[in-house]
């Protein structure tokens, strides 16, 4: 039982986390090309924006540390 606990905790951190953080994106950029440029909740709509962005940038970075992590190790075996 504790196997299937540890396997639904990283499959939870490695797969569904980054998938929510694209969506939430995607979502977050929709939403703000959407709202008219003469909106007050468009300043609301940008700051999500932001905040996603930065999370995706900090995702897609740690995506690329893994990917030169395991091309190291992979190259020194």
């Amino acid at each position: 039982m504790e196997d299937f606990l540890t396997t639904i905790f990283y499959a939870g951190a490695y797969l569904v986390l980054p998938v929510a953080i694209l969506i939430w994106f995607i979502v977050s950029l929709i939403l703000f090309l959407r709202t008219p440029k003469d909106a007050p909740e468009r300043r609301k709509k940008r700051r999500m924006l932001v905040i996603s962005g930065i999370f995706c940038l900090i995702l897609v970075g740690l995506i690329a540390a893994l990917m030169i992590a395991l091309m190291i190790g992979v190259s020194h075996m």
